[in-house]
């Protein structure tokens, strides 16, 4: 991991998250991009519209230095040796995160979420979410009140129909962070003796190191993502590691996903991975 983009909206939520990114940036040694979208309509001259936008952004940039200095001294922090300030002007917030992930290489994605439910969830959740959905790079989303711990396990939920290739992706981040991956299957159907023999097989082949399965016998009384919470709370110094599937049109509508529901519930931070981002 050499690379991590932090982009913020200058929020208190967003502040907490940015402690956490400093934090790993500085124990991964990786690079820290602190990103703002900024947008201004075109309404101006052409030429007097460009003045202020550069203006804008300069500005923009000067903010964001004074903000992460301010909170590496008010948090006895030491200031990243490796950071880059950024400011885009881009009418979509989320078509300029990934923008600026993908013109930097980066190859992680910290937020912050709100914790938030019902009507503030749909106004100031929905960037985390579109995010979770549209980003190919991994996303890691750090609840409202969460303080940085160093990360000893990768909490693994999975249905183990890509088991290989969802465990391939998740290796580098499990390296770079040195923790081991739990790969949690959530037994509704008795089903367990079959999932041990496909993960037997998958880690003789691959020959993966540091991964382990955890198969738990739940019912249906509770929901998937209820289950997995619960599971997370009992795990301190842990990641949930989740890999949205794409939704059609009426799902998108109706239905929340389950990593959704999950990043705005979750105690511990969420990495959420796209299925269709995987290399195969």
């Amino acid at each position: 991991m050499k690379t991590i983009l932090f982009p913020t909206d200058f929020s208190t939520h967003a502040n907490n998250a940015l402690k956490y990114a400093i934090k790993l940036s500085e124990q991964t040694k990786s690079h820290l991009i602190v990103f703002y979208s900024n947008y201004i309509p075109e309404t101006l001259p052409k030429k007097e519209y460009v003045k202020t936008v550069q203006e804008t952004l300069t500005y923009k940039k000067k903010m964001l230095e004074y903000m992460v200095t301010a909170l590496c001294k008010k948090n006895n922090l030491q200031l990243p040796k490796n950071i880059i300030y950024e400011c885009e002007n881009e009418n979509s917030v989320v078509k300029n995160i990934l923008l600026t992930a993908k013109k930097h290489k980066a190859e992680l994605i910290i937020v912050g979420t709100h914790g938030a439910t019902g009507l503030k969830k749909v106004l100031f959740g929905s960037t985390t979410s579109e995010l979770i959905l549209k980003s190919k790079i991994p996303i890691l989303a750090i609840p409202q009140r969460f303080s940085y711990k160093k990360i000893k396990t990768i909490i693994y939920a999975s249905d183990m129909t890509d088991l290989s290739n969802e465990v391939s992706s998740l290796l580098p981040i499990s390296k770079a962070i040195k923790a081991p991956i739990e790969v949690l299957y959530l037994d509704y159907w008795n089903k367990g003796k079959e999932k041990d023999i496909l993960f037997n097989k998958m880690i003789t082949k691959n020959q993966f190191k540091n991964v382990y399965l955890i198969k738990k016998s739940v019912s249906i009384e509770k929901t998937m993502a209820e289950h997995i919470i619960n599971y997370t709370k009992k795990n301190k110094d842990s990641i949930l590691a989740m890999f949205p599937e794409e939704r059609n049109f009426f799902e998108k509508i109706f239905f929340q996903s389950i990593t959704e529901k999950i990043a705005f519930t979750l105690i511990r931070p969420l990495l959420s991975m796209r299925k269709s981002a995987i290399l195969k």
